[in-house]
């Protein structure tokens, strides 16, 4: 008799609600979006190093769901820690109205791109310049 070792965290019962709505079929992914207005210089290598603490402090930005074979509820998986990734947009050529228009489809279209839980990442960073000294910085994570 073969046995498997399954390793993980059941999910909350608040998670496991999420997860039953998610798998409805919706069109769009249950998630958490927000909009970051940086003014000054911004010393990328620091933002990073941030990003990077932000993560290794707090698992569930390092969390992945699963579903063994068989189950129909996952489980939670913690990574090792790395750096999210930044995905950076040069706007600052752009005059205001089609920067804000670029900001705003960004923020729609990060929106619409469900995630992939069981692999993740579970966190998606933007970083949309606007001039030398203003930056936009867009996080998207499942609500998960």
């Amino acid at each position: 008799m073969q046995t498997d070792v399954l390793e993980g965290f059941q999910l909350s019962p608040q998670q496991r609600h999420l997860w039953s709505l998610q798998q409805g079929g919706d069109e769009l992914p249950y998630h958490a979006q927000c909009a970051v207005l940086i003014e000054g210089s911004l010393n990328l290598q620091v933002l990073r190093a941030a990003l990077r603490d932000v993560s290794d402090r707090y698992e569930i930005l390092r969390t992945t769901f699963s579903c063994p074979h068989g189950m129909t509820i996952p489980l939670q998986g913690v990574n090792e820690g790395n750096a999210p990734s930044i995905e950076e947009y040069d706007l600052s050529a752009w005059n205001a109205s089609r920067q804000e228009a670029e900001i705003e489809a960004r923020f729609q279209e990060v929106g619409r791109v469900p995630f992939d839980l069981a692999n993740g990442p579970v966190l998606r960073i933007s970083l949309l310049t606007l001039a030398a000294d203003r930056h936009m910085l867009l996080v998207n994570a499942p609500s998960l």
